[in-house]
């Protein structure tokens, strides 16, 4: 209620936001420009609306999953960080390493050293999409092969951020006590 009143200033009818959408519709670096580019040969236009259904569908799976799965003594710190990392993944079609900012704050407190590892590895991806955007300028990779292989780096940090989450999982000693 007290973020309404703040923002009411600003509300100018339903076309405030008509920017979201504009900027949900943009695919550059993220996982949904790359099914966007997988699946568009066969679904054609339709690839950007199925594409967007997907991921609201697996934004809702796993923030379901997630608010079950956690324990009763799981910080609130650690939970706002995983929800706002899978929002951040699944539901913009472009994504930035300026995105990653909530849960970089998140992680200077949180006490889960496995979120931090996974936060680390996306962090990598993203700033290598960085160091590929400005070397674009420099005739580097542009278009669609820069989009496709900064979605992948992207990919491919958060995958070695679950890998790092699994292995430690499984190599915590049982506590004496």
């Amino acid at each position: 209620m007290v973020v309404s009143a703040l923002y009411a200033p600003f509300w100018f009818g339903p076309g405030t936001l008509a920017t979201l959408f504009v900027l949900g519709s943009h695919t550059q670096w993220s996982v949904g420009s790359l099914l966007v580019f997988a699946i568009g040969p066969w679904l054609g236009s339709a690839a950007l609306s199925a594409v967007h259904w997907l991921l609201i569908l697996a934004c809702t799976v796993l923030t379901v999953a997630l608010l079950l799965k956690l324990p009763a003594s799981a910080s609130l710190v650690g939970a706002s960080m995983a929800l706002l990392l899978v929002w951040a993944l699944c539901l913009p079609m472009a994504f930035y390493s300026h995105y990653l900012m909530p849960a970089v704050a998140l992680a200077a407190i949180a006490v889960d050293e496995r979120l931090r590892a996974l936060l680390l590895a996306i962090g990598f991806g993203a700033m290598v999409n960085s160091v590929l955007g400005v070397d674009e300028f420099a005739g580097g990779l542009s278009g669609r092969a820069l989009d496709v292989v900064g979605s992948c780096a992207l990919i491919l940090g958060l995958a070695a951020g679950l890998v790092a989450m699994a292995r430690s999982t499984r190599a915590q000693p049982a506590r004496a006590g």
